[in-house]
């Protein structure tokens, strides 16, 4: 690689490892804040809690890949073109074709660092933390429980809603219960309070709703006392079944030829397959897309430059989850592999275009 190659690259590397942290910070949002409610208002251990962050990091990396990829390509060629470097070296011999090539090179260079994490980092790291948090709600539900919101212990049925939470005594109040609901009989218990003792879950003055399958009421009572097995809410940990977040491709592909096996035409795993295989190639899109683009804008200031990097990031993650939604659940769903790749289809066309423009 010429020496003004490895200065192109150098230029496309320094925003990108920002981007990274920038937007590793976008994605955390929700997270840091359950972190730091678990940390400064349940009072749980600062490892734990560092330990949770941790282990929820790489699969933050592998979301922000891309959109680091969008600011870094953007802001490099953008800063190179305002600052008039980029024309001495066209008109210093570089061909269009050896000036893309550290972009090329980047682009897939992000994808591959995106898909080795996806594979070999993430899914252990995610499923650590599952386990983590699953051991702290086993240990002291209240830990996790928010107030004025609805819960479902995992691996069961039954959801949970509590409208506050005693954090002296871990008392609960006003506790709403929503169990059997696959029965044609589904049951609602209302209790005015509720505590876990020992293995326990003790309710309260207790008012038990049970209602037909046209959900008019067929028997309502009232008990000063209902007592259930903590253990039958919550099962043990390694009883919980794997979230595609921790599975890799390898064990997705295999649970897939399972459920095909049992009659299941378009599994949502299919979905979720197919996504782990977008991110990588989206990287190299992306890469491409924002050279020309910025080409074509750059001289129009580094406000436009910065506005252009903005739309693209918001643009990029909303065509991202309107493709998994619609996928998921919306008229895509006898096409799901058209809703994973949605946006790689999208950027992948507006590349080829604006490369025909700058040639």
């Amino acid at each position: 690689m010429k020496l003004l190659q490895r200065y192109l690259l150098e230029e496309i590397l320094a925003p990108f490892l920002v981007g990274v942290m920038v937007i590793l910070v976008m994605l955390l949002g929700d997270h840091l804040y359950t972190l730091l409610n678990l940390l400064l208002v349940k009072h749980v251990e600062l490892g734990t809690v560092f330990r949770l962050l941790l282990f929820i990091l790489p699969d933050m990396m592998v979301r922000a890949a891309p959109l680091a990829t969008i600011l870094a390509v953007s802001l490099g060629v953008n800063r190179l073109v305002r600052e008039n470097e980029w024309s001495p070296m066209r008109l210093g011999g570089m061909s269009p074709g050896q000036m893309l090539l550290p972009v090329h090179l980047f682009g897939l260079g992000a994808g591959l660092l995106a898909w080795i994490v996806s594979e070999q980092i993430a899914p252990a790291a995610k499923m650590e933390y599952t386990r983590i948090y699953t051991q702290l709600s086993l240990s002291d539900p209240t830990v996790v429980i928010e107030p004025q919101s609805w819960f479902q212990p995992p691996g069961n049925e039954s959801w949970f809603f509590v409208n506050s939470v005693d954090e002296s005594t871990g008392e609960m109040h006003n506790l709403v219960v929503f169990s059997d609901l696959r029965s044609d009989y589904p049951t609602v218990l209302i209790a005015r309070h509720a505590r876990l003792v020992g293995e326990r879950f003790l309710l309260r003055e207790v008012v038990r709703h049970i209602y037909r399958p046209d959900g008019t009421l067929y028997r309502e009572s009232e008990t000063r006392e209902v007592e259930v097995l903590f253990s039958s809410l919550v099962p043990q940990v390694g009883g919980i079944p794997q979230a595609a977040a921790e599975m890799s491709s390898t064990q997705l592909r295999r649970m897939l030829e399972d459920l095909r096996e049992k009659g299941v035409k378009q599994p949502v795993q299919l979905v979720d397959l197919h996504a782990k295989y977008a991110v990588p190639v989206a990287c190299y899109l992306l890469a491409l897309m924002c050279v020309p683009l910025n080409l074509l804008n750059a001289q129009r200031g580094s406000f436009v430059g910065l506005l252009i990097t903005s739309v693209l990031v918001i643009v990029y993650f909303l065509t991202h989850e309107i493709g998994l939604t619609l996928a998921r659940d919306g008229f895509l769903r006898q096409y799901p592999v058209v809703g994973a790749w949605l946006q790689n289809i999208v950027f992948g066309v507006l590349a080829l275009a604006l490369m025909r423009r700058v040639r």
